[in-house]
């Protein structure tokens, strides 16, 4: 302990050491948060327990990261791992069971066959209607060559006509070149 002098160098000490204990602490916690935050996250994608495990108190640095390197490994492959093709089969035939269920709730008249044919149509209507096209864009019919010769015709026959307009804008108007004339022919004494 700090002694400088009296009653506060003992206040002055004390509060120093509790001061260096918090940071111990708070660094430790530090240490630990992403660690737990990771087990936290994982726990609660996967379902697992929401409670982290809890490390001990002061391990050593290479344990430390060891630790830490399994943790992020088996988080990976908890969020990322291969899984079974047949729970994702079985819940995709779930949820079109699911669906199925509702429909027949709402349209009691009608027979489970009825409404599976309508819920396939339905499917193929949405794959034809919008998701193919959005995914396979149509592509544009080709031109038939015919077709193609014409459109360069015509194209041509555009552009001269755009290029006589311009020389005839190009040229001023009579008006202005008879007066451009008229004071070119008299230039008076200076000419």
């Amino acid at each position: 302990m700090i002694n400088k002098g009296g009653i506060l160098g003992d206040i002055a000490g004390e509060m120093l050491e509790q001061g260096q204990a918090a940071t111990k602490q708070v660094g430790k916690q530090i240490v630990n948060a992403p660690s737990d935050l990771a087990k936290t996250a994982g726990s609660q994608i996967t379902g697992g327990s929401d409670q982290p495990a809890q490390a001990p108190n002061e391990p050593s640095t290479i344990q430390q990261n060891a630790d830490q390197t399994k943790q992020t490994q088996d988080v990976v492959k908890s969020l990322y791992g291969v899984g079974d093709k047949n729970t994702n089969q079985s819940s995709s035939q779930q949820s079109q069971q699911n669906q199925i269920r509702k429909i027949t709730e709402e349209h009691p008249e009608k027979t489970p066959e009825e409404l599976q044919k309508l819920q396939k149509l339905r499917q193929e209507l949405h794959q034809t209607t919008y998701y193919q096209p959005l995914t396979n864009p149509p592509k544009p019919p080709e031109e038939r060559q015919g077709e193609k010769i014409q459109k360069e015709e015509e194209e041509k026959k555009k552009m001269e006509e755009l290029q006589i307009k311009e020389e005839k804008k190009k040229e001023p108007p009579v008006a202005v070149q008879r007066a451009k004339n008229k004071t070119e022919m008299f230039r008076g004494a200076s000419g």
